[in-house]
């Protein structure tokens, strides 16, 4: 899995820069988080994975936000999609970066 620039970790979420290696290279995340990230379909934007269930088809993906929680990560999915579409921030291709 690709590391984004605009990656966003909950406080507290226990990812170090160990984990985020570890997901780079290994593309698996031993704790029990949620990761945002871009999605390996083209009809998706993002999708949300629990690091357990991390598979191969992940590894072209872009890590956009990790979350303790699945509310915390679709809050963070809402505020995403606010940046792109709404307040025009971000573009799909700066994530991508």
């Amino acid at each position: 899995m690709k590391i984004s620039k605009y990656l966003w970790v909950e406080k507290n979420a226990g990812f170090n820069k160990l984990r985020r290696a570890q997901l780079k290279i290994q593309n698996r995340c031993r704790r029990h988080l949620y990761l945002v990230c871009t999605s390996y379909n083209s009809h998706l934007l993002f999708e949300i994975v629990e690091s357990q269930y991390l598979t191969d088809s992940y590894k072209e993906c872009y890590l956009v936000a990790v979350a303790k929680s699945k509310e915390m990560a679709l809050q963070q999915v809402g505020v995403l999609i606010n940046a792109l579409y709404n307040s025009k921030t971000l573009s799909y291709d700066m994530i991508k970066t």
